[in-house]
């Protein structure tokens, strides 16, 4: 009779779990840096856990889980998709400004910086609606994580911002639109905060897809509050069938008036699952790093 209720019990949670599709997936990559400083590296290394099920009348459910490398907690979003477009919800998912931005980012190691809101642990709400054909607008709602102390930073090439301002949030409002190889688009946050000198954030681009040939170009403003602060973009690729020669340029310019250049070259190969790459970067012409790196998904 136990073993009866025992299995009684586990088929009932067993049966449910079997509506979904459930995947493990991941990735690890290792660099070797030269450079002023020789040094090896972990990129990208995490593990995902993903299931999705069929809702029925044109609705589908999906959500994951991610352990990423270094990460004391799992990253992760549930989304619900259907023909009005999709909603997601997690903290691990863009804010709107933030969904169609990274055009320009096409390098493997270095590069590609863009809009950040610079506060602490957030959770975002985020809704983008299909209104015609390659016309999609994007909604969220962002609110600080209650586990957040005042402690935390953000950062990024425009400085660093300490964040000692409690309880903010942010909504964010974003338009792209992408036809035939060519899309641009258009985002703005509204940062809700008691931090009196916080400037909104914003971006804008577009990108080209010609045949193997693909340019893209972002360019953001008061990148996390920090007024006057600008970053711009632009990437290019030429896929040769195995892999892609990429360059990617990054100029910005943080609050005080200080420019900063980066420049990156390199060329990739796939072979599966496994992805080889050889990359230089260089920062105001000053600093050079030649990176090797190869990574594998699964």
């Amino acid at each position: 009779m136990k073993k009866l209720l025992a299995t009684a019990v586990a088929s009932a949670f067993a049966m449910p779990a079997m509506a979904a599709d459930v995947t493990l997936s991941g990735d690890v990559e290792y660099r070797f840096n030269q450079g002023d400083a020789n040094s090896a590296a972990v990129g990208d290394s995490d593990i995902k856990v993903s299931a999705s099920e069929d809702l029925g009348n044109g609705m589908s459910a999906s959500v994951y889980l991610v352990n990423a490398s270094n990460a004391s907690t799992f990253a992760s979003a549930l989304s619900i998709s259907g023909a009005f477009g999709t909603f997601e919800i997690g903290n691990d998912n863009d804010f709107a400004a933030a969904m169609f931005d990274d055009g320009h980012d096409v390098g493997e190691a270095a590069g590609g910086d863009a809009i950040s809101l610079g506060l602490q642990s957030v959770a975002t709400a985020g809704l983008k609606l299909n209104l015609v054909e390659g016309l999609t607008v994007g909604l969220s709602y962002t609110a600080e994580s209650s586990a957040a102390t005042p402690s935390d930073t953000a950062t990024a090439i425009t400085g660093t911002r300490s964040d000692t301002f409690a309880s903010e949030t942010a909504t964010s409002v974003a338009i792209a639109y992408s036809m035939n190889g060519i899309s641009a688009h258009y985002g703005v946050a509204d940062v809700d905060t008691t931090d009196t000198t916080y400037a909104d954030p914003s971006t804008y681009g577009f990108s080209v897809a010609y045949g193997p040939i693909f340019v893209g170009y972002n360019k953001v403003k008061n990148n996390m509050g920090q007024q006057d602060t600008q970053i711009t973009g632009i990437g290019g690729t030429y896929n040769y069938g195995p892999g892609k020669f990429y360059t990617e340029f990054l100029d910005s310019t943080d609050t005080g008036g200080t420019e900063r250049e980066e420049r990156v070259y390199g060329v990739s190969y796939k072979m599966g699952g496994v992805n080889l790459y050889a990359e230089s970067a260089s920062v105001d012409s000053a600093t050079s790093t030649t990176t090797l790196g190869v990574e594998y998904s699964f």
